[in-house]
């Protein structure tokens, strides 16, 4: 007898809102200073689900 199998999990993230972002970050480090442009990166790659490659065409 064969089990039931669920369909597969999709990874599918509800949009949130970030409200802050905080580090703890170790001391004597240099710091780097993060723009808009990469923080959409990461928000299109994270949020979005695309690729790399996607995100550089957009």
């Amino acid at each position: 007898m064969r089990s039931k199998r669920s369909a597969p999990k999709t990874n599918h993230r509800k949009h949130t809102s970030i409200t802050s972002f905080i580090l703890n970050p170790p001391k004597n480090q240099e710091i780097v200073f993060i723009g808009f442009s990469e923080i959409e990166a990461f928000r299109l790659v994270d949020l979005e689900g695309l690729s790399q490659q996607e995100t550089g065409q957009k």
